[in-house]
C-alpha cells in the first residue's frame, strides 16, 4: 500500500413528510480517498488518512513531497467533521398542491524499531534526512538520486515494497523530492494505524497520483479539501460543472458519483468537480475548544471521572482518541471499547498504579495538541474548497496541482436544488403531470415518473454542462459550454420533438479534444 486515505460510506435513509411543500434531501457523500491541504504563506500542510487491511509487518507507506517535511500525527475527527458538513446534497422540493406528501430520497452508497537519526549515504545515491518514531510508526525521510537504489534501500530496511517500483518513483527522484516512508513499529499492529500530517515548503498543493496508480482501482473516488487565503482550483486539470438534468431526482437521487464520473470522462479523464467552496465567514469547523477539556482538572481525577471529563466535554470522538483512552483506562474483561466508553460509570474500574497527572499529560500531547494544531490551521484560512473526481489507474499520468485563485467566485453551494410541481389530472387513467424546475432555469415537463428516466437519458447527456481550464488568476478559459444547447433541448423535449436523430453529439469527441496541453 503506497498512498491511501480513509474510506467512508453512507447508510441508506428515507425522508417522508406531509403538507403543501416538503424537501427530500439526499446526501451523496461517496466513499473516497480523502486528503486535506492547508496552504499558508509558502508552506503546505498535508493531512492524510491511511486505511490498511493486512499483516502488520507488510504495511509500508511511501509518499513524495517537494520540500523537507515535518511529520506529526493527525486525527480522524477533522476529516469526518468537515466532510460531513460539506457533503454534496440533492434537494428536491415537491409542490403537490393541497394533497400533501413528498418523495423519498436516500444517500448514495458509495461506497521494526526506530534507530536514532544519522547521516547515512549509500554511494551518494541515498541520504537519510531524518529518522524518528511518529506515533505507531517508524518514519524515515530520504533524498535519493537513483530510484532503483531507493527501492532497494527501503526493502533492505524493512519496508515491504514490490519490485519494479523504481519506474514509478523515477519522476519524483528526478525532481529532487523528499520521500516520507512509514512502517509500523514492531509492537504495533494494523489497528494502531493513524492519520499523519506533513508540513513542508511549497506554493501549491499536489497529490502524487502517479504513485497512487500502483494500488488504485477503476473509477477510484478522490476527495480533496484545500484551506487557504482564496478558493482552490485545479491548475493542470480541468474544472467541470455538472448537468443537473443527469441526476435521478425521482428515483432515489443516488447517482451523483456516476454523474461526476461521466463528466470527468467527457473532460478527458483529468478533471475535478468543485463540490463546495466558501469563505470562512460562511462556515464553522470546530475540532478544538480550550473549554472542552481542562488538563489541570484531569490531573486530579480518578479513572472513571477522567474518562468522562474527556468524553463528555465536547471534544469530537476519534479512533485515535478512543484507543488512547482505553490504553490509559482499560475496560473490564469481556467489555468492548465502544460499550465501555459509552458509559464508563456503568462499570467498576480499577487501574493499578493510576497516575492522573501522567495520563493527563499523554491526553494533552497525543490528542489535544493534534486538535489544537488542526484548529489553528483552520482558523488561519480565509477560504475552504472541496473538490472531487474519479480516476482509473491508466488516467493517473499527471499529478494534480491545486492553486489558490482569488478571482473566481468564492461560493459554491454543496446543495443541488430542484423543484417538482405536481398536479393530479382529472381522470384517474391519466398520469400525474410534473414539471421539474432546475436551478439554471430549465423546466422539464414530465408525464408521470416513467417519463423521468427518458428525460434524464436525453437531457442529462452530456453530464458536463461546462468545462473550464483554470489557473491561479482570472476566470479561466471555457473549453466547452453546453448551457444554451441544453436549454434548447428542454424546449424540444417538452414539445415532443427529437432533434437529436442523425446528429453526432459534440461531447462524444470531448475526451480526445481535451487531453491536457497545459501551459503552466
Amino acid at each position: 500500500m503506497l498512498f491511501s486515505m480513509m474510506i467512508l460510506a453512507g447508510a441508506p435513509a428515507a425522508v417522508a413528510c406531509g403538507g403543501m411543500f416538503c424537501d427530500a434531501v439526499a446526501p451523496v457523500d461517496q466513499a473516497a480517498e480523502r486528503i486535506f491541504f492547508f496552504v499558508h504563506e509558502g508552506r503546505v500542510t498535508t493531512e492524510v488518512q491511511i486505511t490498511y487491511e493486512g499483516e502488520s509487518d507488510e504495511f509500508a507507506w511511501v509518499v513524495p513531497v517537494p520540500g523537507e517535511p515535518t511529520v506529526t500525527l493527525s486525527n480522524d475527527a477533522m476529516f469526518t467533521l468537515v466532510a460531513n458538513q460539506t457533503t454534496p446534497t440533492l434537494q428536491l422540493t415537491v409542490d403537490r398542491g393541497a394533497s400533501g406528501g413528498c418523495l423519498f430520497a436516500a444517500p448514495a452508497d458509495f461506497s521494526k524499531d526506530t534507530a536514532s537519526a544519522n547521516s547515512y549515504d549509500d554511494g551518494g545515491a541515498i541520504s537519510v534526512v531524518s529518522r524518528e518514531a511518529v506515533g505507531p510508526y517508524d518514519m524515515v525521510v530520504l533524498l535519493a538520486t537513483d530510484a532503483q537504489v531507493l527501492v532497494g534501500w527501503l526493502q533492505d530496511n524493512g519496508y515491504d515494497l514490490p519490485d519494479g517500483l523504481d519506474a514509478t518513483l523515477e519522476p519524483y527522484v528526478a525532481s529532487q523530492q523528499y520521500f516520507v516512508a512509514l512502517k509500523l513499529q514492531s509492537d504495533k499492529d494494523a489497528g494502531d494505524i493513524a492519520p499523519i500530517a506533513m508540513t513542508y515548503a511549497a506554493s501549491a498543493a499536489s497529490i502524487p497520483i502517479q504513485l497512487t496508480a500502483v494500488a488504485a482501482v477503476d473509477d477510484m473516488p478522490i476527495e480533496v479539501f484545500v484551506f487557504g487565503e482564496a478558493r482552490a482550483v485545479p491548475d493542470n486539470y480541468l474544472s467541470v460543472e455538472l448537468n443537473e438534468a443527469a441526476f435521478n431526482w425521482y428515483e432515489g437521487a443516488d447517482n451523483y458519483r456516476e454523474v461526476v464520473s461521466a463528466a470527468v470522462d467527457e473532460a478527458g479523464g483529468l478533471a475535478f468537480v468543485t463540490d463546495w467552496a466558501a469563505p470562512s465567514s460562511d462556515f464553522t469547523f470546530v475540532v478544538y475548544d480550550e473549554g472542552w477539556v481542562d488538563e489541570d482538572h484531569l490531573a486530579t481525577l480518578d479513572p472513571v471521572a477522567f474518562l468522562e471529563a474527556v468524553l463528555y466535554g465536547g471534544l469530537p470522538r476519534s479512533t485515535q482518541g478512543d484507543a488512547l483512552l482505553v490504553e490509559l483506562v482499560p475496560p473490564p474483561e469481556g467489555v468492548g471499547t465502544a460499550e465501555f466508553l459509552s458509559c464508563p460509570s456503568c462499570y467498576t474500574v480499577e487501574v493499578e498504579g493510576w497516575d492522573p497527572a501522567a495520563a493527563a499529560a499523554r491526553v494533552d500531547e497525543e490528542l489535544l495538541a493534534v486538535h489544537r494544531a488542526q484548529q489553528e490551521r483552520i482558523d488561519r484560512s480565509d477560504y475552504a474548497t472541496r473538490l472531487f473526481t474519479t480516476m482509473d489507474p491508466g488516467e493517473m499520468t499527471a499529478d494534480p496541482v491545486f492553486v489558490l485563485n482569488g478571482d473566481v467566485p468564492a461560493d459554491v453551494s454543496a446543495v443541488h436544488a430542484a423543484t417538482s410541481t405536481e398536479r393530479e389530472n382529472l381522470f384517474a387513467s391519466q398520469n400525474t403531470r410534473r414539471t421539474l424546475s432546475l436551478a439554471d432555469g430549465r423546466q422539464i415537463v414530465l408525464d408521470g415518473l416513467d417519463d423521468s428516466a427518458a428525460a434524464r437519458e436525453r437531457l442529462g447527456t452530456p453530464a458536463a454542462i461546462r468545462i473550464v481550464d483554470m489557473g491561479a488568476n482570472g476566470l479561466g478559459e471555457v473549453v466547452f459550454d453546453h448551457r444554451d444547447a441544453a436549454a434548447a433541448e428542454v424546449t424540444a423535449f417538452n414539445n415532443g420533438c427529437d432533434e437529436s436523430a442523425g446528429l453526432v453529439a459534440p461531447w462524444v469527441v470531448l475526451g480526445a479534444g481535451l487531453l491536457r496541453r497545459r501551459r503552466r
